[in-house]
């Protein structure tokens, strides 16, 4: 509180996603010190770089609301909430596309970055926040097969201990170049490095996807907690719909796709990131 009652310029920058059902992380009570620093303290907020799913709060939208109402500045990462809020009365709410979009992979090479040394080009999996335990295993064997018979090899970008086992169990049961992860300490720019080398990305984590697209390496998207991958793919203007988890035969028929046409999805991403470049700097003037 200190610390806000001191500032000259006060940025609200949430978790990432506003949804309400958590009191401390997500909802109501992370909404009061922006809330005081703009009422009582009178500070300039600028709101940036959230995802608003609300789910089944009934009493979450009005405080959201009137919150924001106190705010200087309020944009969203996404087309998708930047519509919700001015369909409620926000006309001033603008989008201001994640920084992430910025990442520039490292220098590194493909090599020092992934283990064991990768046989083949590799294709990147994740997961999904919304599906953790559903279809985990059903999925990892379709993509080692997918692997296999189009000549790559899977490197699992995750973090959790139970779906690095996963993806090795899957592996064991369909064979061929064993799976391949990122070394330890591997930061943002490594894995940006890592998606670069590869020849499509597949899954439901939204930065990853994000970076993805800031190399130009094509992607399978699937859902996530909310709805922020479609705000995604809707900035990337991407010809390509978020598949259902369950959904194999539109996974397969994407990736495919993917591979039959890299080059032009590629340049589709790059004039992609161009676009979001400029809506970018435009709000950066607009903010002084």
């Amino acid at each position: 509180v200190s610390r806000v009652r001191n500032a000259d310029v006060v940025m609200f920058m949430a978790e990432g996603r506003l949804r309400g059902n958590d009191p401390l992380y997500y909802g109501n009570r992370l909404m009061m010190l922006p809330f005081l620093a703009a009422t009582q303290f009178g500070k300039e907020i600028l709101s940036l770089n959230q995802t608003v799913a609300l789910g089944n709060s009934k009493t979450f939208p009005g405080i959201l609301f009137n919150v924001f109402r106190q705010f200087r500045y309020v944009a969203f990462r996404e087309p998708v909430s930047v519509r919700f809020f001015q369909e409620n009365g926000f006309d001033e709410a603008v989008l201001f596309p994640d920084s992430a979009f910025r990442t520039q992979p490292s220098s590194k090479t493909l090599p020092e970055l992934v283990t064991p040394a990768p046989q083949k080009r590799l294709l990147g999996i994740t997961g999904s926040e919304e599906y953790d335990h559903e279809y985990r295993m059903e999925y990892l064997k379709m993509l080692c097969d997918y692997a296999n018979r189009n000549q790559l090899q899977v490197c699992g970008l995750f973090w959790k201990p139970r779906w690095i086992k996963s993806l090795e169990e899957a592996h064991a049961a369909v064979g061929g170049p064993p799976p391949v992860f990122p070394v330890r300490g591997a930061d943002y720019r490594d894995i940006a490095r890592i998606l670069a080398e590869s020849a499509l990305l597949i899954g439901g984590r939204y930065h990853t996807s994000m970076k993805a697209a800031t190399v130009h390496t094509p992607f399978v998207a699937l859902p996530s907690a909310t709805h922020k991958t479609q705000g995604l793919l809707e900035m990337l203007e991407w010809p390509f719909e978020e598949r259902a988890f369950n959904d194999f035969p539109g996974m397969i028929a994407d990736m495919d796709r993917i591979l039959a046409d890299r080059e032009a999805l590629a340049e589709h991403l790059q004039q992609a990131m161009l676009r979001i470049e400029d809506i970018r700097q435009k709000q950066i003037r607009l903010l002084g």
